[in-house]
């Protein structure tokens, strides 16, 4: 992949070294040590509590492009801290035992950003049935040799989350900006990732990096056209913290064209394994239903669905209501959960939707929510 300019925050390494990594994308120093600490502290947790495994950082701090944010003159973290377990032995990353495993430290350690774990078991990524991006930064299991060869995600679970923050940010409008630039760029890196199917890592990693993805996407052009690609590259200004305000909700409209035009040229195959989570879900949340393939397509479609429903001067009541029965063909709502208000209706099927959409059943959560960068 060819890009004007690779991003001077990122250079992909196989190990971080917490005490030298870059972490923030702007140069706040108190705030730097405050996350690095903190990622220590939560580091040495994981490795008592998962011997033998690999602790690896992802997400926007892995590429240098956490983000922070002022709310009455105090620096806020809104990036989360994002961390793999990789281990070899199938109990410890069986997520029942290791939420109590970490109940007694991590479910009480005061964080500054949310935390997120998610819990591989080894011979997946050997074998190459799962992948996963970011870099070593602890634990005693060498992965250095396995994570070269991983393959790019698949760029499908990328367009849902675009879906998931796009159809947010009318529900969010004080912060719609922020979602919709959200939506935007995790659809450029859906299509970005869509190219390098089945590519090993030194193709994919660098689309990890916001700052990659607003060069990268000026080989889309002919494709997207000038003002699509021109509007992905101000979302990506807007997470970077280059552009406040560069994206209204009056041309929410316009939005949905863009993201829609991506996520015509990306399929979204049916999957057992989606199947497979699906039923888990329902499980979780006690809901009777029938686990499908297709889910991922379903709920692809409901949030899409959702996010062309709304306009500033109201809602487009036909596309809430194909939501809503797509929706309850995948579980089953019960009636006091759809409100007459149509806008209530709208929050309720998409946190539905979305809640399905996110659903990773090997994935733990500690410490404040915000809004996710």
């Amino acid at each position: 992949m060819q890009a004007e300019g690779k991003s001077e925050a990122f250079v992909d390494r196989l190990v971080i070294d917490l005490a030298t990594a870059r972490l923030l994308y702007s140069p706040m120093p108190d705030v730097v040590e405050r996350v690095r600490s903190e990622l220590v502290a939560i580091r040495d947790v994981l490795i008592q509590a998962f011997p033998d495994s690999a602790i690896v950082l992802t997400g926007s701090m892995f590429v240098g492009e956490g983000q922070v944010d002022f709310i009455s003159e105090h620096p806020v973290i809104l990036s989360d801290y994002d961390l793999i377990v990789v281990s070899r032995n199938f109990c410890s990353v069986w997520p029942p035992a290791a939420r109590r495993r970490l109940a007694t430290t991590l479910g009480v350690m005061p964080l500054s950003a949310h935390l997120d774990i998610s819990l591989v078991w080894e011979p997946l990524l050997r074998k190459r049935l799962t992948t996963i991006g970011g870099a070593v930064m602890g634990g005693t299991l060498d992965i250095s040799s396995i994570l070269p060869l991983l393959q790019a995600p698949h760029a499908g679970n990328e367009l849902l989350k675009a879906y998931q923050f796009l159809s947010a940010a009318p529900l969010h409008l004080k912060s719609y900006d922020l979602f919709c630039a959200k939506g935007l760029s995790r659809g450029a890196r859906a299509l970005l990732l869509h190219k390098e199917n089945g590519r090993p890592r030194s193709k994919w990693i660098d689309l990890s990096s916001v700052a990659f993805i607003k060069d990268a996407i000026l080989e889309m052009e002919p494709q997207l056209g000038p003002d699509a690609v021109d509007t992905i590259r101000r979302a990506c200004d807007v997470i970077l913290g280059i552009e406040s305000g560069g994206l209204t909700a009056d041309d929410h409209i316009r939005y949905t064209v863009i993201l829609g035009g991506i996520a015509d040229r990306i399929t979204f195959p049916s999957s057992r394994i989606l199947a497979l989570k699906h039923a888990l879900w329902l499980l979780r949340e006690k809901r009777p239903g029938i686990p499908r393939p297709s889910v991922g397509v379903s709920a692809l479609s409901g949030l899409r669905s959702l996010a062309e429903s709304w306009r500033p001067d109201g809602l487009d009541h036909d596309g809430v209501r194909k939501a809503e029965q797509i929706a309850r063909h995948l579980c089953h709502v019960r009636r006091a959960e759809i409100d007459a208000n149509p806008m209530s209706a709208y929050a309720c099927v998409h946190n539905l939707l979305a809640n399905l959409a996110g659903f990773n059943p090997h994935k733990l959560y500690y410490g404040p929510r915000s809004v996710s960068i």
